[in-house]
């Protein structure tokens, strides 16, 4: 049987305990032991832990000349992390590029040497310069599924 997934703050969850009865939360890594105080104890907090950007970065580092670097995704907040993760490797060096979905069109990122993304953007671009940035890391994603399949 599947089960509701919902989208919830901490503050909901202050403000309306009755959201914490029979809730399995899935939180950032950073964050768990703060939601945790507003569950019972009977459901822990399940961690996600984000991936590293380090290969990324390497690839970057590895550009043998300048080159445009594009990064496409359909989150503004995936695109401001992303820029503040890769302008110190962009450097003078690099130029980046940064394209907001639907706004921008995703051919726009054609014309890149190296083109990030989310998985959403991964199948505008079709191109075999993407490299896909997957936001939480696959072990993490098993192990809130099962913690799911678990308290089903």
């Amino acid at each position: 049987m599947a089960g509701l997934v919902a989208v919830g703050s901490r503050e909901e969850l202050k403000t309306n305990p009755g959201l914490a009865v029979g809730t399995l939360a899935v939180t950032a890594e950073h964050v768990a032991n703060l939601v945790d105080t507003l569950l019972p104890k009977t459901r822990p907090v399940v961690p996600v832990h984000f991936s590293s950007a380090d290969e990324h970065l390497r690839r970057i580092r590895e550009l043998r000349q300048p080159s445009v670097i594009a990064v496409v995704s359909g989150s503004e907040a995936f695109l401001n992390v992303a820029r503040s993760l890769l302008v110190p490797a962009v450097g003078r060096r690099h130029s980046l590029s940064v394209i907001l979905l639907p706004a921008e069109n995703a051919s726009l990122s054609r014309s890149a040497d190296l083109i990030f993304c989310d998985s959403i953007a991964k199948q505008a671009i079709r191109s075999h310069k993407a490299i896909e940035y997957r936001l939480i890391r696959p072990d993490a994603l098993a192990y809130a599924a099962s913690a799911m399949q678990s308290y089903q």
